[in-house]
């Protein structure tokens, strides 16, 4: 157990008192310097993914350029959801098509709603928007 003390005497072990004690996280090289912030990050991680979204935009016109490129790791296998990923491409679309502003913010909204409210799930959004 944390903190159980053991101690030895001629030969003999006995078990000694409870220390106080507490978790340090090891991260790489630091020893106790994870922020409890970053911890919470890893633990959404670890149970929910990620889903990473790629929108090419016409730096001219405003458009989108192609087809939204979304890609999942630790959350679904997108290969077998083609149903998820169509509806989340016309929602990026349209989302994209109406943008007000504050389009990174809203294709996070738009796409962690979609994504809960077809699978139950709540994995973290990163979307990337490039202009060319």
């Amino acid at each position: 157990m944390n903190g159980q003390s053991v101690e030895f005497h001629n030969g003999e072990m006995k078990l000694g008192e409870r220390i106080p004690t507490s978790y340090v996280f090891v991260d790489g090289s630091g020893v106790g310097m994870v922020n409890p912030e970053v911890m919470k990050e890893r633990e959404v991680l670890s149970q929910d993914g990620v889903v990473v979204v790629n929108l090419a935009m016409d730096k001219f016109t405003g458009r989108v350029s192609s087809a939204p490129d979304v890609v999942s790791k630790g959350f679904i296998a997108l290969s077998e959801s083609d149903d998820l990923v169509r509806i989340l491409r016309e929602k990026i679309a349209t989302t994209a098509a109406h943008a007000n502003g504050n389009l990174k913010s809203d294709l996070e909204k738009v796409v962690g709603n979609t994504i809960y409210s077809e699978v139950r799930r709540r994995p973290v959004v990163i979307v990337n928007v490039s202009k060319s």
